[in-house]
């Protein structure tokens, strides 16, 4: 709002409707006024109705994100399974330091038996250090930081 529109609003109302041309003035900027406030409605319901719909999205958004994790969510465990659970700690034999070291299980991969049997296969554990560093071992060098912590000796 410009400084000539405060100043005709705010003058008193007998010397805004004093002469007609005072009048004529005082109503065309009033009439202007109308239209601001229109278009800023108008304004106000279009932003209201883009909020709207970006809350909608992200709504759904947030709820496929949710049905992802939990279709991504780790199976139960398996009676008899072999294989130390993602983001479990275990332990592995670092010839540098001649000891077990904990770390966190990140992953899994397997590469062919060595005698190339088909039916064979060997099978690695991924891990990381505290430090953040990937590491990976055969299954059978990897024991489990639990078990270990229970008196069990390798």
């Amino acid at each position: 709002m410009s400084e000539i529109t405060r100043g005709a609003i705010g003058m008193p109302f007998e010397m805004a409707m004093e002469s007609e041309l005072s009048r004529r003035q005082f109503h065309s900027i009033a009439q202007a006024l109308l239209i601001e406030r229109d278009r800023l409605r108008a304004e106000v319901a279009g932003l209201r109705t883009g909020y709207e719909a970006y809350e909608q999205v992200n709504a759904e958004l947030k709820a496929e994100v949710g049905k992802l994790r939990n279709a991504a969510a780790p199976l139960g465990p398996v009676n008899g399974d072999q294989l130390p659970a993602i983001n479990s700690k275990v332990l592995i034999h670092l010839s540098s330091c001649d000891a077990w070291v904990e770390h966190t299980v990140v992953g899994y991969y397997a590469w062919e038996d060595l005698g190339a049997n088909e039916y064979l296969h060997r099978v690695f554990v991924r891990v990381r250090d505290a430090d953040g560093y990937i590491n990976a071992r055969l299954l059978k060098d990897v024991r489990s930081a639990a078990a270990l912590g229970q008196g069990e000796q390798s």
